[in-house]
């Protein structure tokens, strides 16, 4: 009896523990959570590169440009024409030779595109003059003559003159066989420089011509339309004293004051002493247009 009363008492309390143990809430484990380790990590730094201080350019010395030599101005020495309002015309070269109005009125009017006093001739006898046969001596070694003109039509006769000195030897400027031709007397005979183009009635025209003791020349409005080489020619000028001028807007003829006029209207007759360039000749032209 007391056995089996052991027994359960036994069994009892080992009901009774598992009992307790059955309603015993487990607690979840709790993870501990380390706090990590702070690691010394190298950040690299990105490594800007290298900044080359700007190598400055070699500075090249400026380069001057070559300047050109300014065009030497050109003055006549014994004829400079101004034509005057009354038709008449003085020569403004101080001491050069008076120049005479023949063969009737002239009228006069002004140019649009040079602004200067021209005036109108009418053909025949109408025309100016000036002597130069004291000039001929420095003529010799070179001259230029200037000639700012225009034809109202072409001639009726074999031609016409413009500026002439032509009177066995001598030197002259016309319009032949409806050209631009000059002429001039080198070692007994003469030369001839015709343009090749067809005067242009009712045009103005810039000449300029003469030579420098080897060569002769032709130049209209500022272009040299013809050239000749002379090999140091001697010029031969009129011995006949009355043929000693100068004729202009017409021909000179020995015993008178000339004839064979343009039927046209005339501007500028320069006369200037040595020969020129073509730049020299293109600046007179530029100067006259502006």
């Amino acid at each position: 009896m007391k056995k089996w009363m052991c027994l359960l008492v036994v069994m009892t309390m080992v009901l009774s523990m598992v009992a307790c143990g059955g309603t015993q809430q487990e607690t979840e484990p709790t993870a501990t959570v380390s706090s990590p380790v702070a690691t010394d990590e190298v950040t690299e730094t990105p490594t800007q590169a290298p900044t080359e201080e700007p190598t400055e350019e070699p500075t090249e010395e400026p380069t001057e440009e070559p300047t050109e030599e300014p065009v030497e101005k050109v003055k006549p020495d014994v004829i400079q024409m101004v034509i005057n309002s009354d038709g008449s015309a003085t020569n403004a070269v101080a001491d050069g030779p008076a120049i005479t109005a023949h063969g009737g009125n002239k009228a006069v009017s002004v140019d649009a595109a040079t602004g200067l006093n021209v005036a109108q001739l009418t053909g025949g006898t109408c025309l100016y003059n000036a002597q130069i046969g004291d000039y001929y001596g420095d003529m010799e070694d070179g001259f230029m003559v200037e000639v700012y003109f225009k034809i109202d039509s072409l001639p009726s006769v074999s031609y016409w003159g413009i500026a002439d000195n032509c009177e066995a030897g001598g030197f002259g400027l016309y319009v032949v066989d409806g050209k631009i031709r000059f002429d001039i007397h080198i070692d007994g005979a003469y030369q001839k420089l015709p343009d090749t183009k067809a005067i242009e009635t009712n045009r103005w025209y810039h000449v300029m011509f003469g030579w420098d003791s080897d060569v002769l020349c032709l130049y209209i409005d500022g272009q040299l339309v013809a050239e000749y080489e002379t090999n140091y020619g001697r010029m031969g000028f009129p011995p006949n004293a009355t043929a000693q001028y100068l004729a202009i807007g017409g021909c000179c003829s020995a015993g008178s004051h000339g004839g064979q006029a343009i039927v046209g209207s005339i501007g500028v007759c320069n006369l200037y002493l040595g020969g020129m360039d073509a730049d020299q000749v293109a600046a007179i032209y530029n100067d006259l247009m502006q």
